[in-house]
C-alpha cells in the first residue's frame, strides 16, 4: 500500500532488486543525479552496507512502500495471480501488496490475508546459528577462509488473535519469505514476486497454501543401499516421555552452481539461513529437533570439489570432503546444489546417519519453483539422516517423489523420534527456567517456553535462581469492555489500555466510549463504529447510534476507473458510460492507469497441424494421421500442456481416435522397436512434447512426464477433456526447444510437436485446445491458450520428402515450369502431356488453347511460349499413353 510516490523509493527499490542495500543516510540525502550517488557509494561502502545492520535493510524494505502501524491489511496487487502461479509452479495463489512494519519495540509486523482470514503477525529476531557460527569462503587454493558474517535476518512470529499460529520470517536480497503453520496442519507461504514476474514491484508477494504447490517430477534416490545398520533401540525412551529439544550442529555446504544462482556470499548466506529458519520451525514442532547452523560454506569459483552431474557421485564427494580433518564440527552436513542432476533424482541422503561418518545429504535446492518446495526437499533428505524411510504418503514429506507438503506422517515422526532418542548423547540439550505469564516457573527448553508465551531465562538457569512475576492484568478495550488475565503485549495488540500487572477487572473502571454508528460518506462508502463528531469531521452523514453498515444503504455515486482508449493510451477517473462514449474499454471501478495494462495482449503460441497421410493403418476403415504443433517464436520452448478452470485441455475427433492396444496415451509409451511386429503402433494416437516416441526421436532422450490426467476416455478412442493435470518436461530438457517445421498451410514456422493423432473417417474434424506454458528466448516464462480445429485435405507428395507438392512449389523448394501443379522432378519425359494425367488427348489441346499466347501450363516444348509449336507437339503424340 503506497502512501504517496517518492522517487527515492523507486531508486531504493531498484537497488534492492540488484542486491544493494543503500545506507539510510545516503537515501535521505539522495541527490537528483544518480551518477553522483553512485560516486558517493564506493564498492567498499556498498559491501559494508550489504553486511550492515538489520535496521538499514529493514528501512529500505519499508521505503519501497512506506507503511505505518495504523495501516490495516494490505491491498491486493495489480499483478495477475496467473503470472505468479506460472512463476512458482502453483495451482492457485493470491497476489498481495505487503509491507513489513518496524515497531518501536524493534519487532516487525506483517498484515496478510490468509484465505478468508486477516492475520497480523508480530515477529521477533530468532537466530538459527551457534555461538561459533562461521561464514566460510573457498579460496583459489581450495582452503576455506572465514569472512565477516551478515546480520541475523531470521525471525519467529505469532498472532495474538490466533494462538495456534506459528510463523518463520526470513529476509533475503529480493524480499522476505514467510512460513505460517497452523495446528490443523495447514501451511501458508508468502514469497516475493519481484524478479520472477514481469513488472512486479518489490511490494508484490504471492500468498499460497501448501496444497496449492504443483508437485514436481522429481524423486529422492534413496534405496536400501543408503541405509546404515540399525541401532539397538531397546532402552529407548517412549516418544513423548520427555519434552526436551535436542540440537544438532549443522553445516550447510554449497557448490559453485548454487553460488551462480545467487551471485554473492551474502545472498547465499541469507538464502541458507532463510531455508533453515523454516526447516527448523517444522522440526521443532514435529520432532523437537533444532539444526543449529555451525557454518555455511560458499564456493564462488569453479574449483570446488564437486564436479559430477551424478547426484550419487556428489554425495560420495561430500562424504570425502567432510570426513577429512580441519573442518568445522558437525553432526550432519547438507550440500545445497545448483547443479541440474542427471535423470529425475533431485535429492539423496544416507538413512539413520546423524553423528556418524555418513551424516550427509545432497539437494538440487532450486529445482522446483517455490520456496515451499525448496524447504520440503531439504526436510525430506534431513528426514533420511534422522532415520526416516520412504512412505507411501503422497500428502507428506517422506513420499519418494517430492510433494512439497512440509508435513511428516505419524509413522515418519515415530521413526525420527526413535532415532533421535537413540543418539541423544551426541546431541545438545537446551533447558532453562521459563517464567509463565501467570508468574509460575517451569524448567523446559526455550522452544517450548516460547511456544507457550513464556519468558525464557537462559540455558541452564534454575527456577530456584529466578523470581517470576505475574505478567497479566486487566485490559480496558476501546469498547469499554474489560478483559482479565491479559499480558501487556496482548492488551496492546487489541488496542487496549493495560491496567498493570496483577490488576483485576473487579477493581478497575474502564472509560466508556461515545456511542457510535454507521457513517455514509459522499463517496458512497460506509464507515463502521464512528461517533457523530468523527462522521461530521469526515463530511459524512451519521446514521444514528448503534447503527451498522450492514443495515444501512449509503447513496452510491457512479463508479469511475481507468479507460483504455487505444493502444497504450489510458484515461483516469471515467465512468463506464464516459469511457464507452469515447470508444474506450473501461477497466472497472476504482482502477487507475498506473495499475492497468492498455497494451494489446501478446500471443505466445498458436496451434498448427501437418497431415502425415491417409489410410496408414492396416484396417479397412478410413483413417488419417496428423501431427499437432505448438508454434512459437524462434528460440522459444514449450514446457507444459495443461488445463484449468478457465481453459480446459481438449483433444477431440468427430469420428474418434485410433488407439493401439500396444501403445499408451503419451510418447513414452511408444516403443519403435515393435513397429516391425505391430506396424499400426507407429500411427497410435499419443500426446508429447517434442519427442515422437520413447527413444526421444529426434532428441536422443524422452523425459516427458504427466500428472493428474484421467486418460481413460482418450485411451478408449474418445475425447480427452480435463480441467486439471498436465504433461510436461523440465526447462533443461532439449525436447521442449522449438524446431523448424512446415505447417499444413505451407508456412515455415518454429514449434514443438505436442501430439500425433490418427482419426477415423476422412470427413472427420479434429479439435485441439489447451493452456500452454513455456519460455521465450530470454528465459522469461509465459502462458497462453489457443484453439484449433481442422479437417482432412488430400496430400500429394510425389518426391516423398515429407512436404506436400503444393508447399514445395509455393516455398520454392521445387519448380513447376509447366504450371501443371506437379514438381518438375516428378513430371517425367511424357512429351505433350501438359496436364500431367499421363494421357495425351483433347484435354491437353484444350489446356494449350486456353493459355495460348502466354506461358506455363500448355507449354509442351518447354520454350517458355505457348503457340502453334506446342499444338504440333501434342498432335504428334495424340492418343498415346505415357
Amino acid at each position: 500500500m503506497l502512501q504517496g510516490w517518492d522517487p527515492r523509493r523507486t531508486l531504493a527499490r531498484m537497488y534492492w532488486r540488484r542486491g544493494f542495500r543503500l545506507s539510510i543516510e545516503c537515501l535521505l540525502k539522495l541527490p537528483t543525479n544518480v551518477d553522483e550517488l553512485c560516486k558517493r557509494e564506493s564498492q567498499e561502502e556498498t559491501e559494508m552496507t550489504i553486511r550492515g545492520t538489520f535496521a538499514c535493510g529493514t528501512a529500505v524494505l519499508l521505503m519501497a512502500g512506506m507503511a505505518t502501524a495504523s495501516d490495516a491489511f494490505m491491498d491486493f496487487s495489480a499483478i495477475n495471480s496467473v503470472d505468479a502461479n506460472r512463476a512458482l509452479s502453483l495451482e492457485d495463489s493470491s497476489v498481495q501488496s505487503l509491507n513489513l512494519i518496524e515497531l518501536n519495540s524493534g519487532e516487525l509486523e506483517l498484515s496478510v490475508k490468509l484465505g478468508e482470514e486477516n492475520s497480523r503477525i508480530r515477529f521477533s529476531e530468532h537466530s538459527n546459528r551457534t555461538d561459533d557460527y562461521q561464514l566460510l569462503e573457498q579460496q583459489a587454493d581450495g582452503s576455506l577462509l572465514e569472512i565477516p558474517a551478515g546480520p541475523i535476518m531470521t525471525y519467529r512470529g505469532s498472532d495474538s488473535m490466533n494462538p495456534s499460529l506459528k510463523a518463520a520470517l526470513s529476509i533475503e536480497d529480493d524480499g522476505f519469505r514467510v512460513l505460517v503453520m497452523l495446528d490443523d496442519g495447514k501451511r501458508w507461504w508468502v514469497e516475493p514476486l519481484a524478479g520472477k514476474v514481469r513488472n512486479a514491484l518489490s511490494t508484490d508477494y504471492a500468498v499460497y497454501r501448501g496444497i496449492d504447490i504443483i508437485s514436481p517430477d522429481g524423486f529422492c534416490g534413496v534405496d536400501d543401499s543408503y541405509k546404515l545398520p540399525v541401532i539397538d533401540l531397546e532402552d529407548m525412551l517412549p516418544e513423548g516421555m520427555t519434552r526436551e529439544v535436542l540440537a544438532a550442529e549443522f553445516v550447510a555446504d554449497t557448490d559453485y552452481e548454487f553460488y551462480q544462482n545467487y551471485g554473492s556470499a551474502s545472498a547465499v548466506e541469507n538464502r541458507i539461513n532463510s531455508l533453515m529458519n523454516s526447516i527448523n520451525l517444522l522440526y521443532e514442532n514435529q520432532h523437537e529437533i533444532v539444526h543449529d547452523i555451525q557454518a555455511i560454506v560458499v564456493r564462488p569459483e569453479n574449483n570446488d570439489p564437486y564436479s559430477s552431474s551424478s547426484i550419487e557421485t556428489r554425495l560420495d564427494q561430500v562424504r570425502s570432503v567432510w570426513n577429512s580433518i580441519g573442518n568445522p564440527a558437525h553432526d550432519l552436513v547438507q550440500l545445497f546444489s545448483g547443479q541440474s542432476f542427471n535423470g529425475n533424482t533431485i535429492g539423496l541422503a544416507y538413512v539413520g546417519a546423524v553423528c556418524s561418518s555418513f551424516e550427509y545429504s545432497v539437494v538440487e535446492s532450486d529445482c522446483c519453483g517455490s520456496f515451499g518446495c525448496a524447504t520440503d526437499l531439504s526436510n525430506h533428505e534431513l528426514g533420511h539422516n534422522w532415520g526416516a524411510d520412504h512412505c507411501d504418503c503422497p500428502s507428506n514429506t517422506m513420499n519418494p517423489s517430492l510433494t512439497c507438503a512440509n508435513n511428516f506422517s505419524t509413522d515418519s515422526r515415530g521413526d525420527i523420534s526413535s532415532f533421535r532418542n537413540s543418539i541423544e548423547s551426541c546431541l545438545d540439550e537446551f533447558k532453562g527456567a521459563c517464567c509463565t505469564t501467570n508468574g509460575q516457573c517451569v524448567f523446559v527448553s526455550q522452544t517450548i517456553c516460547d511456544n507457550a508465551g513464556g519468558d525464557y531465562q537462559g540455558d541452564g538457569v534454575e527456577c530456584a535462581d529466578v523470581t517470576c512475576v505475574d505478567l497479566t492484568g486487566a485490559c480496558c478495550l476501546a469498547s469499554g469492555q474489560c478483559l482479565d488475565g491479559q499480558t501487556s503485549q496482548a492488551c496492546a495488540n487489541t488496542g487496549g489500555d493495560y491496567q498493570g500487572n496483577g490488576s483485576d477487572c473487579s477493581d478497575v473502571t474502564c472509560d466508556q466510549p461515545e456511542p457510535t454508528g454507521a457513517c455514509c460518506l459522499a463517496s458512497g462508502q460506509c464507515l463502521q463504529d464512528q461517533t457523530a463528531q468523527e462522521c461530521a469531521d469526515a463530511a459524512g452523514d451519521y446514521q444514528g447510534d448503534e447503527t451498522d453498515c450492514s443495515n444501512v444503504e449509503c447513496e452510491q455515486p457512479e463508479p469511475t476507473g481507468a479507460c483504455c482508449t487505444g493502444v497504450g493510451d489510458c484515461l483516469n477517473s471515467l465512468t463506464s458510460a464516459e469511457c464507452s462514449s469515447s470508444g474506450g474499454d473501461w477497466q472497472g471501478a476504482d482502477t487507475s492507469c498506473a495499475s492497468v495494462n492498455c497494451e494489446p495482449a501478446q500471443d505466445y503460441v498458436e496451434f498448427h497441424h501437418a497431415i502425415v497421410g491417409p489410410n496408414l493403418l492396416s484396417i479397412d476403415q478410413e483413417n488419417w494421421t496428423v501431427d499437432i504443433y505448438a508454434a512459437v517464436d524462434q528460440g522459444s520452448r514449450v514446457d507444459a500442456i495443461a488445463g484449468n478452470a478457465a481453459q480446459q485441455k481438449v483433444i477431440s475427433s468427430s469420428a474418434g481416435f485410433y488407439q493401439d492396444p500396444n501403445g499408451g496415451p503419451t510418447s513414452v509409451d511408444i516403443n519403435p522397436n515393435f513397429y516391425a511386429f505391430v506396424p499400426d503402433l507407429e500411427w497410435d494416437s499419443r500426446v508429447t512434447i517434442g519427442a515422437l516416441d520413447q527413444t526421444g526421436n529426434q532428441f536422443g532422450a524422452n523425459n516427458l512426464g504427466s500428472v493428474g490426467i484421467d486418460w481413460s476416455s482418450f485411451e478408449n478412442g474418445g475425447t480427452l477433456s480435463v480441467s486439471n493435470g498436465t504433461w510436461y518436461v523440465l526447462p533443461t530438457d532439449s525436447q521442449g526447444e522449438a524446431q523448424a517445421f512446415i505447417s499444413q498451410d505451407c508456412s515455415e514456422r518454429y514449434g514443438v510437436l505436442v501430439a500425433r493423432l490418427t482419426a477415423f473417417e476422412l470427413d472427420s474434424t479434429i479439435s485441439v485446445e489447451a493452456l500452454v506454458q513455456g519460455r521465450d528466448g530470454f528465459g522469461n516464462t509465459w502462458q497462453d491458450t489457443d484453439v484449433h480445429s481442422f479437417t482432412y485435405e488430400p496430400v500429394l507428395d510425389c518426391n516423398e520428402n515429407g512436404v506436400s507438392d503444393v508447399c514445395d512449389i509455393l516455398n520454392g523448394s521445387s519448380q513447376d515450369s509447366d504450371g501443371n501443379g506437379v514438381p518438375d522432378e516428378c513430371d517425367g519425359d511424357c512429351l505433350g502431356d501438359v496436364n500431367g494425367d499421363n494421357i495425351i488427348n483433347v484435354d491437353d489441346v484444350l489446356v494449350t488453347l486456353g493459355n495460348y499466347g502466354g506461358s506455363g501450363a500448355g507449354d509442351a516444348n518447354g520454350d517458355g511460349q505457348i503457340n502453334v509449336d506446342d499444338l504440333l507437339v501434342i498432335l504428334g503424340e495424340f492418343g498415346s499413353d505415357c
